[in-house]
């Protein structure tokens, strides 16, 4: 940010050097048009990545913000489905040590029923994935 040289030109002041501002100037230009890009924001939702509102006013903001939202989708995605391997592990392990019919019977249900929610998580990122940004 314009703040951030500003306290390196304050920094620098104190043993006698100045920062080129126009070239700084030059240089975020060219690098914020190439960070607030699809691209950009789709790599940055899907890392979950904190968003700090650099592209605000830029050219690319809609593109780059829409498709940071869409990132961030597919990271909530996939931590589904990681949580939800975990759940199955965990529910073999009781299946187990399951004592009854009953038992069992309700933990193949609740597998089930996560089988299931996998398929649709894998489904969703698939058809995150064909929306992403080349």
């Amino acid at each position: 940010s314009a703040q951030r040289l500003d306290d390196h030109v304050e920094a620098c002041a104190k043993i006698g050097v100045a920062p080129d501002r126009a070239a700084w100037n030059q240089a975020w230009e060219q690098g914020i048009r190439s960070f607030c890009t699809a691209s950009s924001g789709w790599r940055e939702g899907s890392r979950n990545q904190t968003y700090w509102g650099g592209c605000r006013g830029q050219a690319g903001e809609d593109a780059f913000m829409n498709h940071y939202q869409l990132g961030q989708q597919l990271y909530a995605l996939q931590q589904q489905l990681q949580r939800n391997d975990g759940e199955l592990q965990r529910l073999e392990q009781v299946l187990r040590n399951a004592k009854t019919d009953e038992e069992r019977a309700n933990v193949r249900a609740q597998m089930r029923r996560l089988d299931s929610d996998q398929l649709r998580l894998r489904a969703l990122i698939t058809g995150m994935h064909l929306v992403a940004p080349r």
